[in-house]
This record gives structure tokens, sequence and C-alpha cells, in this order.
């Protein structure tokens, strides 16, 4: 496999990432031949690797580069530089050097005219589909090899066993032929925003704020919009003037394409990024008013969030009696959408009542009691307002008011267990409350739990008894109950009637066994 290491020159994989000085990142002594390591993606693959002189410029760099990220959501994008070597020599082969860049993991990428520009040099323009070209697993494996931003290292295909084809040959050398230098020369944090490849997030210049936007966020933005098979541009808020053209509204409110508002909600304010749409996704408006419509023709994006004003959090309202009022307003906001007939208005519904919810379970006494010590509170945890005696019926009926709308919503979105827990938490502080009742029993009868269902529609019908629904959701939980008693005797019914019968032959041994020592007893006498 690898050759043996030189002792006076070799230098390790992380002993040459590692090695800096108080001006910043140098050159070190050029490593010898050794294995590359595993990739999970890319198990196969077997590279040999040899540690390279750094390319970043030791006068300008004061920080530690940027490292790659590998995972399920979060993995880099990267520019990398790609120059074929002599075999028997160290020197790259003259006007060799190709440009790509790609995420890691993908099986494509885009060929670039040349050297990339800085990083946040300037605004960004989408790849062009007539550069896509496809990215060999060796890539992606030396790439985490090299790990750090600014460094290079020499490839080649690991030797493979005598026993191997010329087919597993190539697929043990991931695609590489000969020997390369590859450079690995930018990196960008990328994120797989639903971990399904249909939104793809890609930090540009990350923003100098920790402010990020949360469900309901008024927010500032702007963004432009381009059809990825043809680079099209389809529309976009900057102007001539200004390229940061803002434009602003309500995360969250149903009326802009989810994939914009989910990549806003995974930025912090100052970052402009770059957004990839897959077809399934790319559904919906791309402005507030609106239009224009994407109807499943993937895009990609560049977005500038500029501002963004959130909701007070739990905790962070100034009186009790603002924390209501806020939670009141969740609940008409709440109220609005449910009245609506899809699961995404629903959806929005519930996440407007368990606002409201966690707004109010904030102020109640005890609520922060299990906090180990002081230090560990934040300070607007210590300074948040508490519901005194007096306070707590408003508290309470609100409470009660958003659990059961909360329930109704999780039972259109048929979200049975959800529904029927929001109920219980009603039914702890007001036992045999009627609506609780009637929606904890609607849940348990979808849940397969009869018994329990019937006896909460019983208890509701009783409290309502001129409700014809209702009389009507019990009969159907008496029948589907019977139904399931009826299914389970004719399934387990043989097995009962052979039990009852064996026990009946055992009762009647015993009553002979008995009979029979009493009457020698009586003889005995006699």
């Amino acid at each position: 496999m690898a050759a043996e290491a030189d002792a006076n020159t070799e230098v390790s994989a992380t002993e040459h990432q590692e090695q800096q000085s108080g001006d910043g990142w140098e050159p070190v002594p050029q490593a010898s031949w050794a294995p590359a390591a595993d990739v999970a993606t890319f198990r196969e693959v077997r590279l040999r690797k040899r540690c390279s002189a750094l390319k970043v410029d030791v006068a300008t760099e004061q920080a530690p580069p940027e490292k790659v990220q590998w995972g399920p959501v979060l993995r880099s994008h990267v520019v990398v530089q790609l120059e074929a070597c002599a075999f028997d020599a160290d020197e790259v082969e003259s006007g060799s050097a190709e440009f790509f860049e790609f995420r890691l993991g993908e099986k494509y990428g885009y060929r670039l005219a040349g050297s990339p520009p800085p990083k946040g040099s300037g605004s960004w323009l989408p790849p062009r589909e007539t550069e896509r070209i496809d990215i060999a697993p060796w890539l992606t494996v030396a790439v985490l090899a090299i790990a750090l931003e600014g460094h290079s290292a020499e490839f080649e295909p690991a030797e493979p066993d005598e026993a191997n084809s010329s087919e597993t040959a190539n697929i043990v050398a991931g695609g590489l032929v000969g020997r390369h230098r590859l450079s690995l020369l930018q990196i960008f944090p990328t994120s797989d925003l639903l971990a399904d490849e249909g939104i793809i997030l890609r930090t540009l210049e990350p923003g100098p704020t920790g402010v990020k936007p949360r469900d309901l966020s008024r927010v500032t933005a702007s963004w432009r919009v381009w059809f990825l098979r043809n680079s099209e541009l389809v529309m976009s808020t900057f102007s001539e003037t200004n390229v940061t053209g803002a434009v602003e509204f309500v995360l969250d409110d149903g009326t802009m394409m989810v994939a914009i508002q989910l990549a806003l909600k995974d930025m912090l304010v100052g970052t402009r990024a770059c957004l990839r749409v897959s077809e399934d996704w790319a559904q919906g408006a791309l402005l507030p008013s609106g239009s224009p419509v994407l109807r499943g023709a993937a895009v990609w994006a560049e977005i500038v969030l500029i501002a963004s004003v959130n909701e007070p959090a739990p905790g962070e309202h100034s009186s009790v009696s603002d924390a209501v009022a806020f939670a009141l307003d969740k609940k008409l906001q709440g109220n609005r959408n449910i009245t609506l007939q899809n699961d995404a208005d629903w959806g929005r519904a519930v996440r407007r009542y368990e606002a409201g919810i966690k707004t109010l379970e904030a102020v109640l006494p005890g609520r922060r009691s299990a906090s180990t010590s002081v230090e560990q509170k934040s300070l607007a945890d210590q300074q948040a307002p508490v519901a005194l005696e007096e306070e707590l019926p408003s508290v309470h009926e609100a409470l009660t008011a958003l659990r059961l709308n909360a329930a109704q919503g999780e039972l259109k979105r048929r979200h049975w267990k959800s529904a029927a827990e929001l109920c219980d938490v009603v039914l702890l502080k007001t036992a045999g409350h009627p609506k609780a009742l009637y929606r904890r029993g609607l849940a348990r009868l979808e849940l397969g739990e009869y018994d329990g269902a019937v006896e909460d529609l019983h208890s509701a019908a009783a409290a309502n008894p001129s409700d014809a629904n209702l009389r009507k959701e019990l009969a159907r939980a008496q029948e589907k109950r019977c139904q399931h008693r009826a299914a389970e005797r004719n399934t387990f019914g043989g097995v009962f009637d052979k039990v009852k019968e064996d026990d009946e032959k055992i009762r009647r041994r015993a009553e002979a066994e008995a009979k029979a020592e009493a009457d020698a007893a009586a003889k005995v006498k006699a």
C-alpha cells in the first residue's frame, strides 16, 4: 500500500495542518506518502496523500483557516484547484490547472474559468449548467483529507490487491488516474435545511451579529432568483443603485415561498447567502405581494438578510398583563389560520397557539424554580414577571382556551397523540371540562383507545345533552368499540374457548376426587 516514510522528511497530515507561527500559517517540510483517511460515504475509495506547501499568504493570513464540515445536514461547499503531476517527478504539468466548485459528497459540480475572486468581494452569480461536470468520489475524499482552507496535497491511487480486477481498481481509486495536486482554495458553510437535498443554503458572507429570525419575526431582506436550467433572472428586489433593495414582511405568514422563509430563519442578520431549491420545493410566491409565483421550476437565489425584529420570547414581556395580551393576540392569529382548509395553515395556527401557551407558562409561579443555580439563569429569566394570585385566573383562562384550540388544530392535522396530550393538561387543571373531554375522545377514538373514547364522549354528552353532533360521535365510538370486541372474539375466541374447556375439566376432576375422598371417609366411619 503506502510507501515507507522517510524519517528525515515525514510530517503527518495533522502536523502539516497545525504548524504555525505568531505571524500566521507557514509552509512546512513536504511529507512522504501516507494513506488518506477513510470517508464513510466513499469507504471503498483508497488514496495515498503527500502534503504540499500551503497556498495562503503568510503575511496577510492572521486567523486559523476555515475547516471543512461533513455531516447529514452541514456539509461544506468548496472551490479547488486541480493540477496533474508527472508521475516520476514533483513538478506539476504546465497548463494543467483546472478550477472546480462543488458540495462535498455530491456527484456533480461546476467548472470555473479561473481562480475564484476573494470571499466577500461582491455580488454572486449562479453557475451555468453548461459548466456542470461530474465530480469523481476521490475529490471529496481528498478534500476531507486536506481539511483546511488554503492547504494542498498530492494524491495518487493506492495499490489495489492483485486479485482485484481493473474495474475494482478504478473503484478503489475513486476515479483518480495518475498523480494530481489538489489545492483547497475556499470553503463555504453549507446546510441542507430539510435533510432531503431539496433546499441547500450556502453562506457567502457571514453576518456580524447574533440575531437570528424566529417564526413571526418581521424581517427586512433582499433577494434575486434565477432559473437553474438556464441561469435566466426571474426577479430581483435589487436596483442599480442599491444592491440590497429591501423588502419587509413577516415570516411564516403564508405569503412567501417556504424555501426563502426557511433560508432566512437559518441566517444571521447581515448574512449574504445563496440558495439552491429543487423542483419539489420551488413552489409559491417570490414576493409578499403574491407575484411572481413559482410552480415547480428549480432555482438559484441570492439572499441578503438586512434586519430582523423578533417578537418577545417567553419571559421577555415587561408585565403579566402584557404577556396575557400577547397570548390572546396569538389566539386570534391562530383562529384566522385554523378556519382555512389546508394543512400548512393549520400548522401555522398551532404554532401561534403554542407561542401563546409558552408565553403564559413562563409567568406561572414556580416555572423557573428547576434551575440549578442563579448563574445558569439568563438576565431575562431573572427579570421575567411572575403572575400574582389575583392575576392567575386570567392566565389560566387564556391557557385553557389556547390549549383547546391547539388540540383542535392537531385534530385537523391528524396528530392524534398531540391533541390528546393537550386535552390531558386541561383536564388536570379542570376535571370534567366538556370541550376537553370531547376533543380527547375524538383523539382516543383515532388512536384505537375505544374504551377511553367512549368514556370521554359519554361524559361530554352528559354535560351537553342537546348537542346532536356529540351524540353522533359517541354512537360512532360505541360502534367502533363493538366492532373491535367482535374482531377480538373472532381472532382469539377459539383460544379462549379451549382455555375455558380445560378449566372446566380440571374443576370436574377436582370435584370428583373430593367426592371420592368424602365417600371413602364415610365408609371408614361406618
